[in-house]
């Protein structure tokens, strides 16, 4: 990896991200191909993900995932990734002695893991804003994201316009990792703040309190205009989602999702009836075919695989096409139990992470019982509690002085007070956590990075090869053993902001 190529990308890098703010990486488009190719194209990958390493002046510890008592071929693709980057990390440092570069931080943490971790993230329905609306919504996603909405509406210049959702749109930044509920109540709340903060809005010539009265002093205030098709776009897309949500009765199926995903009801008690709450829904013409195929694949995950003439009268109680069955035996590739013999024994596989109770204070926050994988892993790493056994270092630590370190850091931290914690926790002394998810990462896991971030006082960056919604992850899938054969070459690191 030249040193030429390194510097290149790290200055087109760094002028890219603001110091403090929440990054998501996207780095290559290959690696979505790797799942099964554990060997063939290591070297797509290791040089991209060492390059995040040396973009943020990381010369970080390795540890990857594991599985236990892996079925499939690919568990071994992060212990080879974690290798080889460790090597070029290795060998770049050997040849740049002023690599890392000096910092008050203390060392970054690499952690390298694949899609197979966690396969409920892609497929269960997520209720925090971006999440749900990449889900529901039709979202253009190239370089650039769009969504078409109606701006002006009722007014003389009513149009259809695509307008860009990103960085420099404050509602989508501020908004997108709270739940639905939240974001609608936000949104409302800073527009009547807005409006309260601006009374020559209402009072203009003596009557400006109509509706009208304010759109055309708007029209005649660029800026101002600006604000209103901002929030037009995003009251939009969230009575959108709330449409879908209900007439779709998404409400219903995220119930039982749940329920499958965590393995404990409403009350947090073992369920029962969770086949007879799955047909009922998959015989309710409200719930689409995509809706349907993802009960399915969730049920199939929660029973731990079922014999295949159980899978064929699902789909067929679903009025969904055999080829489907392609489909769900693909998710074996990734690790999953989807068809097994009638007496074959029931694994009773332990969880990778223990899962609490939840507590919900309210109906929405019920729907929302299930955190990705990702989270819980960053929750122990920065506890130093997570299982060395199936997250290992490639070079392990001499003695336990660094998880002890995390131990007392955690416990100290929830001791001090909010005016202390903020003052002692700068942006130059927080510790970087480099999370690289082969396979695609969810938008679940990207609002999970970032609420670990803020929680614990880290930097966390969330690097992947693409981000997935359902749609996307289930159409991979279906041509997943092509895509094996059809790897595509490296393409340039891309940085935004998620």
């Amino acid at each position: 990896m030249g040193a030429s190529v390194i510097q290149e990308q790290r200055s087109t890098a760094i002028k890219s991200i603001t110091r403090g703010d929440w990054k998501v990486l996207v780095i290559d488009e290959a690696s979505r191909k790797l799942i099964d190719n554990v060997v063939k194209e290591d070297d797509i990958l290791n040089e991209n993900i060492a390059r995040i390493c040396v973009t943020l002046g990381e010369y970080p510890k390795v540890r990857f995932y594991k599985p236990r008592s892996p079925l499939h071929e690919a568990s071994v693709l992060c212990s080879h990734l974690a290798r080889f980057v460790q090597d070029e990390l290795d060998a770049y440092a050997s040849f740049n002695q002023n690599f890392p570069p000096p910092a008050t931080r203390p060392q970054g943490i690499l952690m390298i893991t694949d899609r197979s971790m966690d396969l409920v993230a892609p497929v269960i329905h997520e209720f925090t804003y971006q999440a749900m609306a990449h889900d529901l919504l039709p979202i253009k996603e190239n370089d650039k994201i769009f969504f078409r909405t109606v701006i002006n509406q009722g007014e003389v210049n009513e149009e259809e316009k695509d307008m860009e959702i990103g960085e420099k749109d404050k509602l989508w930044v501020d908004n997108r990792h709270r739940h639905m509920k939240d974001t609608i109540e936000k949104l409302m709340g800073d527009f009547q703040k807005f409006i309260a903060e601006n009374p020559h809005f209402t009072n203009s010539e003596g009557d400006a309190t109509s509706l009208n009265a304010i759109k055309d002093m708007l029209a005649g205030l660029p800026q101002f205009q600006e604000l209103k098709d901002a929030y037009s776009l995003h009251i939009n897309m969230a009575q959108e989602c709330m449409n879908i949500f209900e007439h779709h009765k998404l409400l219903d199926i995220a119930s039982v999702e749940q329920t499958m995903a965590t393995g404990l009801d409403e009350e947090g008690k073992k369920p029962k009836s969770v086949a007879d709450q799955v047909v009922r829904l998959l015989d309710d013409p409200s719930i689409g075919p995509s809706d349907r195929l993802r009960l399915i694949m969730l049920y199939i995950m929660y029973r731990e695989g079922l014999i295949k003439e159980d899978i064929q009268r699902l789909l067929k109680h679903s009025a969904l096409p055999e080829n489907d069955l392609f489909l769900i035996n693909n998710l074996d590739l990734l690790g999953a139990k989807t068809m097994k013999a009638l007496k074959d024994p029931k694994l009773n596989a332990p969880p990778l992470f223990s899962r609490k109770v939840f507590q919900a204070q309210s109906e929405e926050y019920i729907l929302s019982r299930y955190e990705p994988a990702v989270k819980l892993m960053l929750e122990e790493l920065t506890k130093g509690t997570l299982d060395q056994t199936t997250f290992p270092y490639t070079k392990p630590p001499l003695d336990n002085s660094e998880e002890l370190a995390l131990q007392s850091q955690s416990s100290l931290r929830s001791a001090k007070p909010t005016w202390a914690r903020n003052r002692m926790s700068t942006v130059d002394s927080r510790q970087r956590i480099i999370v690289f998810m082969a396979g695609g990462a969810t938008y679940s896991e990207s609002r999970a990075c970032y609420e670990v971030s803020n929680q614990k006082g880290k930097d966390i960056f969330l690097a992947t090869s693409h981000m997935l919604n359902p749609a996307l992850f289930v159409k991979q899938h279906i041509y997943l053993k092509e895509m094996i054969l059809d790897l595509h070459p490296w393409h340039p690191l891309v940085v935004v902001k998620g």
